[in-house]
């Protein structure tokens, strides 16, 4: 009976140590990354975003696809870099899987931060090109009729509201985290500092 007793124990512990290490395997990040149309053997870099761009991790492209995979990051940003193909942008590391497309520009999604990096990256693109579009300088040299550019410019500001009100929101969610600073860096001639202090 002592002896069966034992054999359980072990046995339980046993299940307890292989639950452990099987969970320690979901604390991580993934990146899981498609280059349509890169060549086999091309380098994808992550890098820090800061000034220097140290590399921090590098894969290979094969049959279109590449990965990373690392430790548990709290939001951190980090830069992928295509040299050679002029190709780069930020992603949000991240516990989860984190899906990554790589043409002219970077898409990314698959966890909360990158899902709000990718709508704040998507609404300053509208809001950037209406700003290009109601420039005095493209008015200049592209005269556009009063009507169609007074609508437009009532677009630009009813853009320009919807970025600072996503961008307010995401910078408050994220305001202990690099991705905050990103946003902040990002939405400065929009977001009042002040406000999110």
């Amino acid at each position: 009976r002592r002896r069966l007793h034992c054999h359980l124990l072990r046995l339980a512990l046993i299940c307890c140590a292989c639950l452990y290490l099987a969970s320690c395997d979901n604390d991580g990040y993934t990146i899981k990354g498609s280059f349509p149309g890169a060549e086999d053997g091309t380098v994808v870099y992550m890098t820090a975003a800061d000034e220097f761009f140290t590399t921090i991790d590098s894969a290979v492209i094969n049959n279109g696809c590449f990965e990373f995979n690392g430790g548990y990051y709290d939001r951190i940003l980090r830069m992928l870099l295509v040299p050679g193909k002029a190709v780069g942008g930020p992603v949000v590391v991240e516990k989860g899987v984190i899906n990554v497309k790589i043409d002219k520009t970077i898409e990314r999604g698959g966890t909360e931060g990158n899902a709000i990096l990718q709508r704040f990256m998507d609404a300053s693109e509208h809001y950037e090109g209406l700003v290009d579009i109601t420039s005095p300088t493209y008015v200049k040299s592209m005269p556009l009729d009063k009507n169609v550019y007074d609508s437009l410019v009532v677009e630009r500001d009813k853009a320009a509201g919807t970025l600072a009100a996503f961008a307010y929101l995401a910078i408050e969610n994220n305001i202990d985290n690099s991705l905050g600073l990103f946003l902040i860096t990002k939405s400065y001639k929009l977001v009042d500092a002040e406000k999110m202090a």
